[in-house]
């Protein structure tokens, strides 16, 4: 009697077919929601999380000129000038390679059960969404560990929605989150240097405030110069 015929019988999928089936499961899960959800969902993907994630750089710097002082605050603040800077030249820089590669949308190459919520054009990988969202939200985790966590939530989000909307293979949002955080970790020690400086010469830091851990002169010493004071 011949074997029944199994995928296991032909071994492991193929990285293209992986990414497909990722693909297509990733987009029913999302798509399987309401109209409303869908639109709302839609919303998101195309600019939503990207103005949430530059809303949140600005509550932090605010949060940063409120709380924290001197070195800290020129770190701090430098790291949040850098974000928008580090997501325009992540985006810069993909235009390039996506011209290099040229791969195209899932349903612009006829996978099969793809159906994009999401119209879009051009090429697919590396995806500008998802480097953007990640050079914006390791910039901003650089500067506050809080609502950096926040942000890298938002710029998973991001690339999750992207692949849900079928307009992105996983691997292109992979690489678009490994373009967007080298970005900003690589170029960003030089970068930050001299954003910090900047705000320094601008008046933006707060002062420092007085070292309180160091004790101040005895009061018999305060004493004696009240004295010399008197005698002169």
């Amino acid at each position: 009697m011949e074997a029944p015929h199994t995928d296991l019988a032909d071994g492991p999928p193929s990285g293209a077919e992986l990414d497909a089936s990722v693909l297509r499961g990733l987009g029913s899960l999302v798509q399987a929601g309401p109209g409303w959800l869908d639109r709302l969902l839609v919303d998101a993907a195309r600019f939503g999380i990207i103005v949430l994630l530059v809303a949140l750089a600005a509550g932090c710097w605010v949060r940063v000129r409120h709380t924290e002082r001197g070195a800290r605050a020129a770190g701090a603040m430098g790291a949040l000038l850098w974000a928008p800077v580090a997501a325009g030249i992540a985006f810069a820089v993909n235009a390039p390679i996506k011209g290099f590669v040229r791969r195209e949308r899932p349903a612009a190459a006829d996978v099969a059960g793809v159906d994009p919520l999401l119209p879009s054009g051009g090429w697919s990988f590396v995806s500008d969404h998802a480097a953007v969202a990640a050079a914006l939200a390791v910039a901003v985790f650089i500067a506050h560990r809080g609502f950096g966590t926040v942000a890298l939530g938002l710029a998973l989000l991001e690339g999750v929605l992207r692949v849900g909307m079928e307009v992105h293979y996983p691997t292109d949002v992979v690489g678009g989150f490994a373009l967007g955080a080298a970005t900003a970790l690589l170029l960003g020690p030089v970068a930050m240097g001299r954003l910090s400086w900047l705000v320094r010469r601008l008046g933006l830091v707060p002062d420092a405030e007085p070292d309180r851990t160091q004790p101040g002169p005895p009061a018999w010493a305060a004493d004696a110069r009240a004295d010399d004071d008197l005698a002169a």
